[in-house]
């Protein structure tokens, strides 16, 4: 099904190429407005309340390359950050271990005086 109505004003399409994502690294849906017949591509997320808020009308799309760099620029520059947060967490967990297996070797080999 290539296009459905998420309300009376919208018409919803996925299925078209290339790819537009938003922030949030969703597939955009292409809209229709059914007053005006712009389209425009729009965060999959808008109707939750927690989508990322992306909107972009389809004509500035593809006089505008650049918007599509500039969001795969953002989504690797979030992409960092988790991973630099994963970094840590994993750093921290490993001085655990460490910390762990020292005690359990200073149990089996006790120093004497």
């Amino acid at each position: 099904m290539s296009s459905s109505s998420n309300s009376s004003r919208v018409r919803v399409n996925m299925e078209y190429e290339p790819s537009v994502y938003c922030t949030c690294g969703l597939k955009a849906p292409i809209c229709t407005s059914r007053e005006s017949g712009k389209q425009f591509f729009g965060c999959q997320r808008w109707k939750d309340g927690n989508g990322c808020g992306f909107f972009r009308w389809k004509d500035d799309s593809a006089r505008r390359g650049e918007g599509d760099h500039e969001q795969l620029k953002n989504l690797v520059v979030s992409m960092r950050g988790e991973l630099e947060g994963l970094r840590e967490l994993m750093q921290g967990r490993i001085v655990v271990v460490i910390v762990l297996v020292l005690m359990k070797i200073c149990q089996q080999f006790p120093v004497k005086p």
